[in-house]
């Protein structure tokens, strides 16, 4: 039988072990707070974006490209697109964005895409607001969506994502922990560990 307090400190070492297996790291990339530039690429957080033109990044405003009819401030209007690529990171769950402009019926078209370039759907959206994509895609990978402009015009102030969780051979710490756990729980079912040696009553 295991003491209380082993087998509390095993069962903590297994849980931190699933933990590191499975562990999705969640992020918010906040383009209108990433200063006043324009690039043909925008790389934050892991996220590269592209666009129908040259990027640009607003203070204050968020993502847009350069151009179009809202010049200088360089919004998505008229057919205007964004490629949002999570590629680099093995793709993304729970993604969603923000736009809090919105000018006209701000009117959007969503495509999203898996891995390997696989078509998970395309969507429409408007106005203002947040914006859940992976709630349109259910649980599947995104590994990048384009978001193209229909009609009136906006920026993209935030993007919201989770790394994709490991789906292969976890990292050998991970398995370290797993077996380090698993032997600490057979050593002391055993008697390994912890365990003195009884003197023997003389005749």
């Amino acid at each position: 039988m295991l003491k209380a307090p082993v087998k509390m400190r095993c069962l903590i070492a297994l849980s931190l072990s699933a933990f590191s297996l499975n562990a999705a790291m969640a992020a918010t990339v906040r383009y209108d707070d990433a200063g006043t530039y324009t690039a043909s690429a925008v790389t934050l957080g892991g996220v590269s974006v592209t666009g129908s033109s040259t990027v640009s990044v607003l203070q204050f405003n968020g993502l847009g490209v350069v151009g179009g009819y809202c010049a200088p401030f360089n919004c998505l209007d008229g057919t205007e697109y964004l490629d949002f690529d999570f590629s680099s990171l093995g793709g993304a769950t729970a993604v969603s964005y923000l736009n809090r402009l919105a000018g006209g019926a701000a009117e959007k078209k969503v495509t999203i895409f898996g891995i390997g370039g696989v078509l998970l759907g395309q969507f429409d959206s408007s106005g203002s607001g947040h914006y859940n994509l992976s709630a349109l895609v259910g649980e599947s990978v995104i590994e990048r969506f384009r978001l193209q402009m229909r009609s009136g015009y906006t920026n993209i102030n935030e993007l919201s994502f989770s790394e994709a969780p490991a789906s292969s051979v976890p990292e050998p710490g991970s398995w370290a922990l797993v077996g380090l756990a698993l032997l600490g729980l057979a050593g002391t079912q055993r008697g390994w560990f912890g365990q003195r040696t009884k003197a023997r009553p003389q005749a």
